[in-house]
Parts: structure tokens; sequence; C-alpha cells
């Protein structure tokens, strides 16, 4: 086994466990962020949604987070890397994860510790880049099988997978490490832009990106949002047809790192998913 996976592994976060997280009434590091959630979006009685408009919503959620690239350490075929899924283990199945990292510097810091692992061939090794809804749904699903047995245990134990969203690295968050966030979202106090004849409030993957626009426009309060929890706030809300949720959606944009869509262009977009996965640890 190789012990080098273990460091790039570690507080791994996936959206099904962070929305069964989000149904608990916790008063741990995280409530600040509901509460600033919870301020963020108003709530009010009305009709539920109907069948049309949730088809509708579903569709601007997608378009909305197609437009934010996700990047995966792969074999040259496109299969995943997978090691240990902290917290997560059966008598019957050992569970791994394929990461997901929002920022490229962190995708290709983990693709050089994969390369000088012994045996590892550099020419095979790459980044692969999916957009982040497609991420976010892949994310939800239960364990799935790998097709491969635990490299310990034997045929005892099936190795399954999931999909987990990788944290940024602390230097580029304003988390320690026992509060960071899988998605941190910067939003500025006060900050409109207009987006498709809309006005929308920009949410910045990137809190540089974030305190450009503050300058620019002579603001000075920041607000940080757990955004893997707004996604789930979203995403639950227009599948239970909860009206409040259209104006949640709209009102918002997720705005990618400027400097991550500039590197996104030197990336080959594969449209396949990955489907065999290799396990590194």
């Amino acid at each position: 086994m190789l012990s080098k996976g273990r460091r790039i592994i570690s507080n791994q976060f996936s959206a099904h466990a962070a929305e069964s997280a989000l149904n608990r009434n916790s008063e741990g590091p995280m409530a600040s962020s509901r509460r600033a959630l919870a301020k963020l979006f108003g709530a009010s009685e009305q009709p539920k949604l109907s069948f049309t408009q949730k088809r509708r919503l579903k569709e601007v959620f997608r378009n909305k987070l197609q437009r934010v690239p996700l990047f995966m350490v792969t074999t040259e075929e496109g299969a995943p890397f997978l090691a240990n899924h902290m917290g997560v283990h059966s008598g019957q199945w050992h569970v791994y994860a394929a990461k997901m990292y929002l920022d490229i510097r962190d995708a290709q810091k983990a693709k050089k510790t994969m390369e000088n692992m012994p045996g590892s061939s550099k020419d095979k090794i790459r980044i692969f880049v999916i957009n982040m809804h497609r991420g976010f749904m892949l994310a939800k699903e239960p364990p799935t099988p790998t097709g491969a047995d635990h490299p310990d245990m034997g045929k005892n134990a099936e190795a399954r997978m999931v999909y987990a969203f990788q944290e940024p690295s602390r230097k580029r968050t304003d988390f320690s490490i026992s509060r960071t966030p899988p998605i941190p979202l910067y939003g500025a106090e006060g900050l409109v832009i207009k987006k498709g004849g809309q006005k929308v409030r920009p949410l910045f993957m990137s809190k540089e990106d974030c305190a450009a626009a503050m300058s620019k426009h002579n603001l000075k309060k920041r607000h940080v949002y757990n955004g893997l929890s707004m996604l789930n706030h979203l995403h639950a809300g227009i599948e239970r047809g909860d009206p409040n949720v259209a104006q949640d959606l709209l009102s918002i944009e997720i705005v990618p790192p400027s400097r991550i869509v500039a590197a996104r262009k030197d990336l080959k977009k594969e449209e396949a998913p990955p489907k065999v996965a290799r396990i590194v640890e």
C-alpha cells in the first residue's frame, strides 16, 4: 500500500454526506455558515412548484453549474485514482473515493504525487476535466462497485467507490482546517451584476476575484458561504417543489476562478464518464 496517497485524500466531503448533515440541528463550526445561508435565502408560504416549473428550475440549476470546471487525476483512459474514504466502511465492502478538485493547482499537486509513486508512469497520468453539475450529481450517488477486490482483504471485501469534493488548500481560503467547507463561496455585500438581463448576486469561488470586485465597486463587507450546503439546499428544494427555491436559484451566479477558466482551455475536456477505477491506497 502507498502511504503518500493518504495526505492527498484526507478531509474529503461528499454531497451525500453533506445533505445528511444539513438535516441535523448542529451548533458546530458550520452553524454560522447555515445561519448565513438562511439570511441569504428568505422564506415565505407559497403553493408548491408544478412539474413543469420543477423541470425548468432543474435546467437552470444544471446550466449554472455546468459553467464551473472541476478537475480529477486519472489514468490515460480516464479512470480515477482512488484512496480510502474517511469514515466510510462496511464489513462486506470498503469504500474509496475519487476526488474532485475545485482548483487546478491542487489537482496538479495530486498528479505530481501520483507520478512520484513507485511504478507510476508519468505519461499515463493526466488531469481530467468535468463540470460541477456532473460532479455534484456523482457525489450524491451511494457507493458503487469498482469491479475490484480490496487490495488487503481480497475477495472477502469488495471495493466500492464514491465521488467526493476535495476542499481547496487552506492557503487559498479563509478557514482553519477544521472549518474548511469543500466548496467555499465568497460574496460581497451590496454587489449586484447583470446576467442575461437579470440582476444577480455573484458568489465567487476565488477570494482573490471577490476582493478585486469589492475594490472595483468600493465595497467593504464580505461573506463566506458553504457552497456544498447551498447546492444541497437548492437541489433538495427543487426536488420537493419548494417555491422559495426559484428566487434563491435565480438570484445568484456562481463565478468560477478567473485563472481556472483560463487554465481549462489548455486541458482536454472529456465527455465520457470514468468507469474503471484504480486504487492507489
